[in-house]
């Protein structure tokens, strides 16, 4: 008797996750805040997407401790990771303002955080203005830019659901 593989269903994974890509990438005009899928379950998300890099980079903020929210980097393009335990500073500017953060790596997705405190200068920062550009400071990272377009209302919302 004969076997079948599991290659019907990797294929079907992989479209699935090749959708996903694609979807995260159509909010890269402006941003946008929803439940997304999370570790633990649906969780408000705000962010927005930069579609000039492959893979797209993405700014994700959501709930963070009391009185604050976190903000997670994916680098696009072809970013290399160094291994557990990276960080670096990262300056974030819409051409006037510099805000200067220090950025942890979570090694699991490759994302660079930080926690927003309310009313911080970087809270300012990402709710105002028509860009912005995270310029980090290690090697091998490049800046990126991200519009700002509707980030003060996708910001409010996810601040709303924080309570």
């Amino acid at each position: 008797m004969r076997h079948r593989t599991g290659l019907p269903l990797i294929l079907v994974a992989c479209l699935a996750l090749t959708s996903t890509a694609r979807a995260a990438s159509q909010n890269c005009e402006a941003w946008t805040a929803g439940l997304e899928d999370d570790e633990g379950g649906p969780t408000m998300t705000a962010g927005v997407c930069n579609s000039r890099l492959e893979p797209p980079g993405q700014i994700r903020v959501q709930c963070g401790g009391e009185g604050a929210l976190m903000l997670r980097y994916l680098p696009g393009g072809k970013a290399p990771y160094p291994g557990d335990g990276f960080e670096t500073d990262a300056s974030f500017t819409d051409g006037t303002t510099t805000v200067v953060a220090h950025l942890l790596l979570e090694a699991m997705d490759g994302a660079l955080t930080t926690a927003v405190t309310a009313g911080s200068p970087l809270e300012v920062l990402l709710a105002k203005g028509s860009s912005l550009t995270i310029a980090p400071a290690r090697a091998g990272l490049k800046q990126e830019t991200f519009t700002l377009k509707k980030s003060s209302a996708a910001l409010s919302k996810l601040k709303a659901s924080c309570r």
